[in-house]
């Protein structure tokens, strides 16, 4: 079956059943609590730029500092660490050209404190860190 005939086939149910999709539902659902944390935290503009230039397509869908960011959600989502992997080109080839150029302290540098006091202390085992926890922006493949 095509794409093009599989997205047909999901629009045609979505508009039988009156409802969103449960992805659009869920992003409806969630909005006003996002709006709410943006707030607090003082960035409320800012997304709200974001949020229009993404609607506007204005940021380029393989912009290096975009694609990164999609890896820090994928890294905050995973239950652990050995569960993150990079798929994106782009973002395999940020992480060698960094380690070619200035070796291990770039990725010691990109990968933050991890969580080597929640295994030394006993709190977590290792490749496992609790995501309340994490002080790693962005998990280093190293």
């Amino acid at each position: 079956m095509e794409i093009g005939s599989i997205i047909k086939e999901i629009e045609d149910e979505d508009k039988c059943e009156g409802e969103d999709p449960p992805d659009l539902k869920e992003l409806k659902d969630k909005l006003p609590l996002v709006y709410q944390r943006r707030k607090e935290s003082g960035h409320l503009q800012l997304y709200i730029q974001w949020y229009n230039l993404t609607a506007e397509d204005e940021i380029p869908r393989n912009n290096i500092s975009f694609l990164l960011f999609l890896d820090t959600v994928e890294w905050f989502s995973c239950k652990t660490t050995s569960e993150m992997r990079y798929i994106r080109p782009e973002t395999k080839k940020f992480w060698e050209v960094g380690y070619r150029l200035f070796k291990g302290k770039f990725l010691r540098y990109m990968g933050g404190p991890r969580n080597a006091g929640q295994v030394v202390d006993g709190s977590e085992k290792r490749g496992n860190v609790c995501r309340l926890r994490r002080k790693s922006t962005l998990l280093s493949p190293h």
